[in-house]
């Protein structure tokens, strides 16, 4: 007996005998689920925190340092300028912006200055880790000569930024270097990564 296509058997005698084969069994398969990679939403998350995280830290020590040295100059300096090295102290009662180049109603410079921290902190819960420090300077320095126009100190017109440190015919303070050490910093990330953008692609010269 000889099996031929289609489940028949051949017979020896010439007669084919029909064979019920079994059918083949079709087993479910469970669907399968993506696996989520270590950098996916928890990852993202992890990260914004993070950012979150150095970003109030440095702001909070920039306001901290300001304050300080703000009150140490407004006790040291009442009495008149003083000189250390190359710079020249002395106390200015600031109430414009810009180093007291222009002048503002207090309102409006709260206004603007509520505005300013509230895009950089934004900035920093959508940005990275390296973006939150100049973005953290930027909120201390503001929020640092904000709560200048509303603190009484002894001996000081009310209203006004504390101003002490004199270099290059300015006078201003800490809170002024962090402001612009954030946008000198900002600017130079941008730079480089524009450089980046103009850089890929390019096939090299051979």
């Amino acid at each position: 007996m000889s099996v031929t296509r289609g489940g028949i058997l051949a017979g020896t005698d010439g007669r084919s005998v029909r064979r019920a084969l079994p059918e083949a069994t079709v087993i479910p398969t469970a669907p399968t689920s993506r696996a989520v990679s270590p950098g996916g939403h928890n990852s993202g998350s992890a990260d914004r925190r993070r950012a979150a995280l150095v970003a109030a830290t440095v702001a909070a020590g920039a306001v901290a340092l300001d304050q300080v040295t703000k009150a140490i100059a407004a006790a040291a300096l009442a009495s008149g300028p003083a000189h250390v090295g190359i710079l020249h102290l002395r106390l200015v009662a600031n109430r414009g912006i810009f180093m007291g180049m222009i002048g503002v109603p207090t309102w409006l410079i709260t206004l603007l200055t509520l505005t300013i921290v509230a895009v950089a902190a934004r900035a920093v819960w959508r940005g990275g880790t390296s973006q939150s420090v100049a973005y953290a300077l930027l909120i201390g320095g503001a929020v640092g000569n904000l709560l200048d126009r509303y603190l009484q100190r002894t001996g000081f017109p009310s209203n006004a930024v504390v101003d002490w440190l004199s270099f290059g015919g300015m006078t201003f303070n800490l809170a002024d270097v962090f402001i612009v050490t954030a946008v000198l910093l900002l600017l130079g990330q941008e730079s480089r990564e524009q450089a980046t953008v103009v850089g890929v692609g390019v096939a090299p010269r051979g």
